[in-house]
């Protein structure tokens, strides 16, 4: 399981389509959908909906 590094959440990488990655997340502080910060417009939340 990888667990989110600000929320607590935790979750199995297969059950978010993330197979094989596992190992990978947890090798630095992962952050899930909700808590990450876009790149682009520094706000939490789903990058894809960023309007820059």
């Amino acid at each position: 399981m990888v667990t989110c590094e600000d929320c607590g959440r935790s979750g199995h990488p297969s059950c978010m389509q993330l197979e094989g990655v596992g190992d990978v997340f947890r090798s630095y502080p992962w952050k899930c959908i909700e808590c990450k910060t876009c790149e682009i417009c520094r706000e939490k939340g789903d990058d894809v909906s960023c309007a820059s």
